[in-house]
């Protein structure tokens, strides 16, 4: 029964990560221990779709989480604590003819620039989430151009976040990506790009 419960525990935290960032995710192994509310992804990669040729967006060897066992059971998942260790996001960015970012691998632009947003069909049973502490460390970052064959590297700095998700009156997960995206902009050698980011996205 512990093991089928696992199983089960374990299908609905994929599905659930799938739906609230809009990816498909693959884990090569997953670890539950209920008796220190710890969940263990090992060897995590974000893909565009299932296809073969999908381009793997993020890469963690390990993502630790102290979860709230009971949030299972209501429409708030609360997560005590994140930790990312040992990963490496992958961002692509296009540029047009004219050499202007017009979208991203991470769809913050896309967000940004749309005044008429999705509009999702009415689930029956809303499952929103909620991040009370999260660590990232030892992760590095790889970005494209479409108009540049070469690859820039950047040693992403260790953050630590807190409170944050897709719960309303916290702060949502999608600014912490764009803190995070600044960090990696001061970060670029290209000094003609860095500024194109800089001024596309609204850093200071």
């Amino acid at each position: 029964f512990i093991i089928l419960n696992k199983i089960v525990v374990s299908n609905i935290i994929i599905f659930s990560l799938e739906n609230w960032i809009n990816k498909d995710i693959d884990i090569k192994k997953i670890k539950i221990s209920y008796k220190n509310t710890l969940l263990t992804l090992e060897n995590l990669k974000v893909r565009d779709s299932h296809k073969n040729n999908a381009k793997i967006l993020f890469m963690a060897e390990k993502l630790i989480i102290d979860f709230d066992l009971k949030s299972f059971f209501s429409k708030l998942i609360i997560i005590n604590k994140l930790e990312i260790n040992n990963a490496n996001l992958s961002l692509y960015f296009e540029l047009s003819k004219d050499d202007k970012i017009v979208n991203d691998s991470i769809k913050i632009l896309e967000n940004i620039e749309n005044k008429n947003p999705k509009i999702y069909p009415k689930k029956i049973v809303d499952i929103n989430f909620l991040i009370k502490n999260s660590e990232i460390q030892n992760s590095t970052v790889s970005i494209k151009k479409n108009n540049d064959k070469k690859n820039i590297k950047i040693k992403l700095s260790d953050m630590h976040f807190k409170l944050f998700g897709n719960e309303k009156g916290y702060q949502h997960y999608k600014d912490i990506f764009k803190i995070i995206l600044t960090d990696i902009t001061l970060k670029i050698p290209d000094k003609i790009f860095r500024k194109k980011i800089l001024e596309t996205y609204s850093i200071n």
